[in-house]
């Protein structure tokens, strides 16, 4: 339930700040596995605030799951799909994933609201969040 929770809050913000935009993509996954690209696998954290208190606010990506990272908090959500699908006569989590070299775009649905990751590659080290605009670091 706590998993739950945390999944429904991570939506809410991010429902609330971001927007989609499916535009020019190589391919189109509908699913309820979240499946990051290589190029985008790893811990990203906005580095001025990183190099100033050592705190990493931004994201991880593993070959099955996203996460945001908030101080010393992270949200995952592949443990927040898992538990939502396995509860029965609960709404199934829909994610629909977008990948090309450059490009990231994530949207994962239950019940009506959506959490939005779309990621630009800007380097091999830095990506930018499509919707905010926020450049991440890789460490």
């Amino acid at each position: 339930m706590k998993k739950l929770l945390l999944f429904a809050c991570a939506v809410m913000l991010s429902a609330a700040c971001s927007s989609d935009n499916d535009s020019d993509n190589n391919s189109n996954s509908n699913s309820s596995k979240i499946t990051p690209p290589a190029w985008i696998q790893g811990t990203w954290v906005d580095k001025e605030t990183y190099d100033l208190s050592g705190y990493k606010i931004g994201y991880i990506f593993r070959i099955d799951d996203a996460c945001m990272l908030n101080i010393s908090n992270e949200t995952c959500w592949k443990d927040a799909i898992n538990l939502q699908n396995s509860s029965p006569g609960a709404p199934q989590v829909i994610v629909v994933q977008s990948v090309s070299d450059t490009q990231y775009k994530c949207s994962i649905t239950v019940i009506s609201q959506t959490v939005y990751l779309n990621f630009q590659k800007v380097s091999s080290t830095t990506i930018r969040n499509i919707d905010t605009g926020m450049v991440y670091t890789k460490i």
